[in-house]
């Protein structure tokens, strides 16, 4: 009796942090497994700015990470930097990846040259059309009280999904950066 009050102690306060956590997860995003839609965008920043195309029908199925972000914070800043990083330093093995900033067209361009210019972020930053932007929104699952959505895909399927209520953490770029490795990395 004595030995399980104190296992009993240490057990219980685990399991209702693992349960809070639980609670707090957010829905956004098409989940893991499922395709890909093709979509336009118009490109903000890059070779491309100032035209409509299409990322996913450009990356043809290459490993890529797909940010969409509702909310200009340091958090999805520095989300944003470090896929930026990765899929730069990896683009010999296909890594893509590409930001959808979602909001007014004023906020939206100053928010993609400020990531461009004052933050170094090269990978393409685009903004969806007002008349795109909810069929889009639709198309992805995407959450709209869900400031920060990543999606990691490969063969156009879903191979992680990372939705952020709030603004990313250090260990949650982290999570981001080893789902995009994993996609990469496959054989």
């Amino acid at each position: 009796m004595s030995i399980r009050r104190p296992v009993l102690a240490l057990i219980v306060p685990v399991l209702a942090l693992a349960l809070a956590a639980l609670a707090d997860e957010v829905a956004s995003g098409i989940p893991e497994g499922g395709a890909v839609p093709p979509f336009k965008v118009r490109a903000i920043t890059g070779d491309e700015a100032g035209q409509t195309l299409c990322y996913i029908c450009k990356n043809q199925g290459a490993p890529e990470a797909i940010v969409f972000a509702r909310s200009d914070n340091d958090g999805t800043t520095a989300l944003i930097q470090d896929l930026n990083e990765y899929a730069t330093a990896n683009a010999e093995k296909g890594a893509r990846a590409f930001v959808v900033l979602f909001g007014d067209t004023d906020t939206v361009d100053a928010w993609a040259k400020r990531l461009a210019e004052d933050d170094g972020v090269t990978i393409p930053i685009c903004a969806l059309d007002a008349d795109s932007a909810d069929a889009t929104a639709e198309h992805y699952a995407l959450n709209q009280d869900v400031p920060t959505t990543v999606l990691v895909a490969r063969d156009n399927k879903v191979r992680a999904n990372h939705a952020f209520a709030d603004e990313p953490c250090a260990g949650c770029v982290s999570s981001v950066h080893e789902s995009f490795a994993a996609a990469v990395d496959i054989p």
